[in-house]
């Protein structure tokens, strides 16, 4: 019996959610006799260990925008052909876009590994001409669709009927959607309550919140729940709105699809992606971007219900006959078989290593009233990290790294034994790893200081997946390195320090991993004021704690004592502890978001961050209910490793 082929595939999409269905799921569960997926990521960590039984490492839409670059060298390395796919252009979204300020974070990651892939896979010849530039070998698959999974056979109009339309998704864009709000606004007022307009997206379009008209409800983000729905919508017309920008071009003719197997008459922009597809007046519209071209056609769609029916129909016939999956699986077996041919790999290119820049010297900045010195340091231990520095820090290097159990603090406080600090002045220790964690470079952290000046603290904390799904960030820590709570308390009194640890709250403004942070002395002698006395405890080695904060406790791959997690996590209690310190903080959405797996629920993390800062002003319990109930809904769709069949914490 012949082997099956597996495709290796690195998404932080779950299962459930539209793109990995319509592009990988579906399509290949029909040729589950030829084909194995094997998914490579597990709880935020790369699994490697399945490589050597797969034929092809597939990098799936968003994803390697989301890994360091570390990251992607090491999947490149593992001896396999890779793939890009993806049907969006994902490295140029819009502004107005949702996904705008997270986009401009994936382009550095989506780039590199386009460039390098064996092959990029996308869905329309117009995104296929975007990306040649970065690499030829691009083939075109387009979406079909499982016919009967959005099935609805056409209703037979009735005289009076309520008339719904519906705008899904980007049809809701701020740009998409002003090309039809005058008209939606001037029919409203025409037809009244016999027309209701159904919008399903991130936000309801500003000025129709409490429409009598408008109905708005939240994004459905689980595929196979998305087709129910939208059966059960009974929508009767379906608009979709397309501004003439290159990111629109590129989208495809999916909700053509959608729609029509749904049995809804759709009207569309006259753009590429839908004319290629659509007959005008008969499977669906296609309209110029002009409000009366809009108005017009809406009109005719209410007025005449045969006509409403005859277009549905006819879209509904040729989507069941020309765009069924089931008869058009082949074409990925044809495709991806190509691109598992044993042949000569495609070596990537090496990019060239060039002399490390000279140290700059400490930034400054003047405005109008604020003059900032900027000393923002970047450690190093070796040639290895000495290589990976922003130029636009000032290295600091650990010669001969003596003491590798402290990590970065030993750097810091060598600095802060030699050095008199100026009270005026900005003082940061990043490390090496600065950029692969946050997604960041020097001249982002420089523009978000210098677009606020005069603040005591500045803060570029990444992973909103352990800033948002936790209370705080000892709590976080407890759960990845138990007992870090308790020794946290009793190093607590040790130190003389009065403070509820377990009680403590940290949003997304006092949460702050791996000392990414820029800050004044004010804030920098507190901190370390409480590191020193650690430091002197576990140095000593003779005490109950001094032997726990040097127990050993897993890290990835690798094994560090407890105290290093402990110390990463001062810098959080010391903004808990001084509320009157002026802090700025990087949006946490525009960097990396730690655990890639939880990207699909960004916007219930924005909803538990939320209700943290609820529960600071208010102190009421219910807050906290709230967090814990949506927090466990959250990790049960993400988390892996997360079994809880009720909310708990992990204290």
């Amino acid at each position: 019996m012949t082997r099956k082929k597996r495709i290796l595939i690195y998404t932080v999409e779950s299962t459930w959610s539209p793109c990995p269905q319509i592009r990988l799921i579906r399509p290949f569960a029909h040729l589950e006799d030829e084909w194995e997926l094997i998914w490579g990521i597990r709880n935020g960590v790369i699994m490697t260990d399945a490589v050597d039984g797969a034929d092809l490492i597939l990098m799936h839409r968003f994803t390697p925008g989301l890994l360091p670059i570390s990251a992607l060298e090491a999947i490149f390395n593992l001896g396999k052909p890779v793939v890009y796919e993806s049907d969006d252009l994902l490295n140029d979204i819009p502004h107005d876009h949702p996904e705008a300020a997270a986009g401009a974070s994936w382009k550095e990651g989506i780039e590199y590994t386009a460039r390098r892939a064996r092959a990029i896979v996308v869905s329309t010849e117009f995104l296929a001409e975007k990306y040649r530039p970065l690499n030829p070998r691009v083939h075109v698959l387009p979406n079909y669709l499982d016919f009967d999974l959005f099935f609805r056979p056409v209703p037979a109009p009735l005289p009076g009927d309520t008339i719904t339309i519906g705008l899904l998704g980007s049809s809701i864009q701020p740009s998409n959607f002003a090309l039809v709000n005058k008209s939606l606004q001037a029919l409203c007022e025409r037809y009244g309550a016999r027309l209701k307009i159904h919008f399903v997206g991130w936000e309801c379009p500003k000025g129709w919140e409490n429409h009598p008209n408008a109905i708005f409800q939240s994004f459905i983000h689980e595929y196979v729940d998305y087709a129910a729905q939208l059966k059960q919508w009974a929508w009767n017309i379906a608009l979709i709105p397309l501004a003439s920008d290159e990111y629109n071009q590129c989208k495809s003719y999916i909700k053509w699809l959608d729609y029509s197997a749904a049995g809804i008459a759709s009207v569309f922009s006259d753009v590429t992606v839908y004319n290629q597809v659509v007959t005008h007046d008969r499977t669906g519209f296609l309209l110029p971007n002009d409000d009366q071209a809009w108005l017009d056609t809406i009109t005719q769609l209410i007025e005449s219900p045969e006509k409403r029916k005859a277009i549905a129909e006819a879209g509904q016939d040729e989507v069941r006959r020309d765009f069924d999956l089931r008869a058009k699986a082949t074409l990925y077996d044809t495709v991806y078989g190509s691109l598992t041919d044993k042949r000569e790999s495609i070596a990537p290119a090496t990019p060239a290593v060039s002399a490390a820049p000279a140290a700059p010297a400490a930034a400054t900045s003047t405005t109008d009233a604020v003059i900032m010195k900027k000393n923002i340091l970047q450690i190093h231990y070796n040639e290895a990290t000495r290589r990976s520095l922003d130029p636009g820090f000032i290295p600091l290097e650990v010669v001969g790294n003596p003491r590798p159990d402290w990590f970065e603090f030993w750097a810091i406080r060598d600095y802060f034994l030699s050095n008199a600090l100026n009270a005026d002045e900005y003082y940061g220790f990043l490390s090496p790893q600065f950029h692969n964690k946050s997604g960041l470079q020097a001249h982002q952290v420089h523009a978000l200081m210098d677009a606020n000046p005069g603040a005591d603290v500045y803060t570029f904390s990444p992973t909103m997946s352990d800033a948002a799904c936790y209370l705080s960030v000892f709590e976080q820590g407890n759960r990845r390195h138990p007992e870090l709570l308790p020794i946290t308390i009793e190093l607590m009194r040790a130190v003389g320090l009065e403070v509820d640890i377990q009680n403590l709250i940290n949003d997304f403004r006092t949460t702050v991993f791996c000392n990414y942070i820029v800050a004044k002395p004010v804030f920098w002698e507190k901190w370390f004021a409480i590191n020193e006395r650690m430091f002197e405890i576990a140095e000593a080695g003779d005490s109950a704690l001094a032997r726990k904060l040097t127990e050993i406790t897993d890290y990835g791959k690798s094994t560090v004592q407890m105290k290093v997690f402990i110390m990463e996590r001062i810098a959080s209690l010391v903004l808990a502890l001084m509320p009157e310190l002026q802090v700025v903080n990087l949006n946490i959405g525009v960097m990396r978001i730690g655990n890639p797996l939880f990207y699909p629920c960004r916007d219930e993390m924005v909803t538990l961050d939320a209700l943290k800062v609820a529960y600071q002003q208010s102190r009421d319990n219910a807050y906290l209910q709230r967090f814990r109930a949506l927090r466990h809904d959250v990790l049960r769709r993400c988390d892996t490793e997360y079994f809880s069949e009720q909310p708990t914490d992990f204290f």
